[in-house]
């Protein structure tokens, strides 16, 4: 018996269909915008969200709420040439910095320039909410763990000011810094270094402290995979190195550890040793005793690439070798034999505070010695 396709109720009769009212045209377009900008705020808060704080372009490598509840963004890390961050200040379209997340207007380039092997860091830092940019004027120092323990304080330090309405600023001072001032949409970078470590590619705390001693936050920083790198093997001493007419014999080497600042606000249980490098060697010139012959500097580098003076070295002991170079020098005339001196011509003297270009030179054992210029006073 087959079932009917619809049952009324018994004191109700069938109905006539109602017709289905559609929006219009207009109406139509309005729901159809409406939808539109809830998407499009929708892409733009997840682009914001994902993206820098600082609206410079990009992605930022971390960032961290510190303990005055501003947020510390770490924007870039390079250890390899050129060391360098490419940015977009605020000023520009807003729409294209959050939908691209870069902008070719007004783009400003940051760059370091180590003098050896290198982690740089470049930092932002933001009030929750607010578009402007904040100092780094309570920034005192940073703090790696490497492999072995060993705490290793960060340095050549620099803050820059990139101008909303064009022009960069860079200062080098030591921390902790005064305040910069600045203009709306100016924004602060700051830039660190870390050396060169020994490790598989993985990612390292950073402890960041303020001018009172106090860590205030800590980043995940990525370092590079150097476990490849060359390893050095120590050559045997006395060993004997000539430099043109030169010959130096270097009998030893005696490694001082420096003790940590009795006045360092941060304290840090284990601290890197630094070493004061004293090489112990003799001088000859033409096979005869040089005695006038002085040792000017002392630099070691290590297979990584990173570099440190004899006076305050910080080179890894884990290292198996380290490469020592000397820079020699006299500084008493009469250690200068008649072929090695030049006297140049009379030259005209210039006006009290003034200066005036010299065009005077000459080659001295394949030295190029030129005079360029003499100034009287202030000048």
């Amino acid at each position: 018996m087959s079932q009917p396709l619809c049952d009324w109720p018994a004191d109700e009769s069938p109905r006539e269909p109602r017709p289905v009212r559609r929006p219009s045209r207009k109406n139509r377009f309005v729901i159809g915008l409406a939808v539109v900008c809830v998407l499009f705020a929708a892409i733009a808060a997840w682009k914001f969200a994902t993206i820098s704080r600082s609206r410079l372009g990009g992605t930022a490598v971390c960032e961290r709420m510190m303990t005055d509840g501003t947020v510390l963004v770490l924007e870039h890390v390079a250890s390899s040439q050129p060391y360098e961050m490419t940015i977009t200040p605020p000023g520009g379209s807003m729409v294209a910095s959050w939908m691209s997340g870069r902008s070719s207007a007004n783009q400003q380039r940051i760059g370091v320039y180590p003098n050896d092997s290198a982690v740089v860091l470049w930092l932002t830092r933001w009030q929750p909410g607010q578009p402007d940019s904040l100092d780094f004027d309570w920034w005192l120092t940073s703090v790696v763990t490497d492999a072995h323990g060993e705490e290793i304080p960060d340095g050549y330090e620099q803050s820059h000011l990139v101008a909303a309405a064009g022009g960069l600023f860079s200062r080098g001072e030591q921390r902790p810094w005064a305040p910069l001032p600045r203009a709306r949409n100016d924004v602060i970078i700051a830039t660190t270094q870390f050396p060169a470590l020994r490790q598989a590619a993985g990612l390292r705390k950073v402890r960041v402290y303020d001018r009172s001693g106090a860590q205030v936050a800590e980043l995940l920083v990525p370092f590079p995979d150097t476990s490849s790198a060359a390893r050095w093997s120590a050559d045997p001493l006395p060993a004997t190195k000539s430099a043109d007419d030169v010959l130096v014999t270097i009998a030893g080497v005696k490694f001082i550890e420096r003790t940590s600042p009795a006045n360092s606000p941060v304290k840090l249980a284990h601290r890197r040793p630094h070493w004061s490098v004293v090489p112990e060697f003799q001088l000859e010139r033409n096979g005869a005793p040089a005695p006038e012959w002085k040792l000017e500097s002392v630099r070691m580098t290590d297979a990584l690439g990173n570099l440190q003076w004899g006076g305050d070295c910080s080179l890894s002991v884990h290292e198996p070798a380290w490469k020592l170079e000397l820079t020699l020098a006299r500084d008493a005339a009469a250690a200068f034999a008649a072929d090695e001196q030049w006297e140049s011509p009379l030259v005209p003297l210039p006006a009290a505070n003034t200066s005036r270009p010299v065009d005077q030179g000459v080659t001295i054992q394949r030295v190029d010695v030129s005079l360029v210029a003499l100034g009287s006073g202030a000048t």
